[in-house]
């Protein structure tokens, strides 16, 4: 990758790596991904007899069905994808290049879509480390600030082992590279393409002509292609560059070529945004911020040791730094319904400047006490102690993977009441059960449920509520009956997860047509 980088006649990077420095990166980037692919694969060793592995993220079931099921669409040979969590009729207006391109090559090589996202996600995740280190590259210039910064912003978390669930490490992905690296490739790609973008920015006011204007325009058409939100992420810290650090109105052609690159996908989101209720519905889904406490415990080791690098603030570089850490926390409480989304890769300025503060330390330890040189050792220490949420968050993860529940393993015999629904129904008819049964039903049947997505299932909560009051017999038959007539209900999936909501007797609304030990499916003849 840094080769053929490097070999690009349009993409001449500095610095110029040596070869003891490539191999490090490249070693310790390689370490990395196999150290995260590792947990799915344990996952799947430590299956329990009489279960599968549903191959979903730690602590994100729901998004990873949900692009299973967007895949799933588009390896049936459709262009378009709708959404299969919600009952009500709407356009199928959704693309995604890479979610398609995976439902190509399970459509033509029949690879299972778990290891094409795996696969993705390997060739997405070195792609993104040796992007990062490009990234810190411009604002470092010595090997060790420049290593230093590359793994303590690669390994470095919060204080959610300490301060527990208070801490955003613990429950946003954005916010910490480790994890970002475990999500399905789509946010390795999104904040890789955000620091090309800001990179090739920067560098276009640097040199005579356009070229580097249309690599960071052409960077952020691909970001809003792969992953829409950061691209308001690069627009403001790309805005807030040009108004402290450069005069703008003497290059109005290049902050052109840059704003006006990703327009037309852009255009394409707004217009199936507001081209349908369902799909205006889906795009207002709640992801605001945590309060900014919770922000601050997340990325408590950043701020700290990005602080001592104040004194060496008179540096354009860092000034760039600060800048954008600034704009990256007004980003947080920005007036939109996805304000979270908007904290993805605030680390990362941030952990430059906590780099260069670590190897100031380290420089200073070592011509302090020559005899012991202890730089290295207070090196490890921090190191280990700012990573020590993910190192709970991994161990977390192989518990509960031991323990072998839901929903990281779901019953053989739900698989087979799955299959039974992809076989024996059809595409229009909605199925209803649990929203924790109905969070798989797309992925493995795809057919529509009633509800099984906190964001696309429309009316997720009141719905929830219905499917409560239901098993519980608090509706009686007049209102179920309107309820399945205006929602195309025809089916009603009933396992252990329904039974536990309430018992009730399903043969009053229909037929039993599916039955084994651990699932009933009946067809409503309301």
């Amino acid at each position: 990758m840094v080769q053929f980088l490097e070999s690009l006649p349009m993409i001449n990077l500095k610095p110029n790596f040596s070869q003891k420095e490539k191999r490090i990166v490249i070693l310790y980037s390689i370490f990395l991904i196999l150290l995260v692919v590792l947990l799915p694969f344990y996952g799947v060793l430590t299956t329990p007899k009489g279960k599968f592995f549903t191959w979903a993220p730690f602590r994100q079931s729901l998004d990873y069905n949900a692009y299973q099921t967007w895949v799933t669409q588009f390896s049936q040979g459709k262009f378009l994808a709708e959404i299969l969590y919600t009952t009500e009729r709407h356009p199928a207006l959704f693309f995604h290049p890479l979610f398609f391109l995976a439902g190509q090559i399970n459509l033509f090589l029949k690879i299972p879509l778990e290891i094409i996202f795996i696969i993705f996600s390997l060739l997405a995740n070195f792609f993104l480390l040796i992007t990062l280190y490009y990234f810190v590259s411009h604002f470092l210039k010595s090997f060790s600030s420049r290593l230093i910064s590359f793994i303590f912003i690669s390994l470095g978390s919060g204080l959610g082992w300490l301060s527990g669930p208070t801490s955003a490490d613990l429950f946003l992905f954005e916010i910490t590279f480790l994890r970002i690296l475990c999500w399905p490739f789509i946010m390795s790609l999104g904040l890789a393409f955000l620091l090309w973008s800001l990179l090739f920015f920067i560098k276009s006011f640097k040199e005579k002509g356009q070229k580097k204007a249309f690599l960071a325009g052409f960077s952020a058409f691909l970001l809003v292609l792969i992953h829409p939100y950061d691209i308001v992420i690069f627009y403001t810290l790309a805005f807030s560059y040009l108004i402290f650090f450069t005069k703008f109105w003497s290059h109005l052609i290049k902050i052109l070529i840059v704003f006006l690159f990703p327009l037309p996908v852009i255009v394409y989101y707004f217009l199936v945004k507001y081209s349908h209720f369902v799909w205006y519905q889906h795009s207002l889904a709640p992801m605001f911020s945590p309060p900014l406490l919770s922000y601050f415990l997340g990325l408590f080791n950043f701020i700290l040791l990005a602080l001592f690098s104040l004194k060496r603030v008179y540096k354009k570089e860092l000034q760039i730094l600060f800048l954008w850490s600034i704009v990256y926390f007004l980003l947080l409480y920005l007036p939109v319904t996805f304000q979270w989304k908007l904290s993805l890769g605030i680390f990362i300025p941030l952990g430059i400047l906590a780099g260069s503060s670590l190897d100031n330390f380290y420089r200073f330890l070592n011509k302090k006490f020559p005899q012991i040189s202890p730089g290295l050792l207070f090196l490890l220490i921090v190191l280990v102690f700012s990573s020590l949420t993910n190192i709970s968050v991994f161990e977390a993860n192989i518990r509960t993977f031991r323990k072998g529940e839901y929903p990281y393993y779901l019953d053989r015999e739900i698989k087979d009441g799955f299959e039974w629904l992809k076989e024996n129904t059809l595409p229009e008819e909605v199925i209803f059960s649990s929203f924790e049964i109905g969070s798989f039903i797309p992925r493995y049947s795809s057919r529509k449920v009633f509800i099984g997505h906190w964001a696309q299932t429309i009316f997720a909560k009141e719905k929830n509520e219905l499917v409560k009051n239901f098993f519980i017999s608090k509706i009686n038959e007049e209102e179920v009956k309107s309820i399945f007539k205006t929602h195309q209900i025809k089916y009603i999936f009933y396992s252990d997860f329904e039974k536990k909501i309430g018992q009730i007797d399903l043969s009053k609304f229909g037929q039993e047509v599916f039955k084994n030990n651990k699932v009933s499916i009946f067809k409503i003849n309301l």
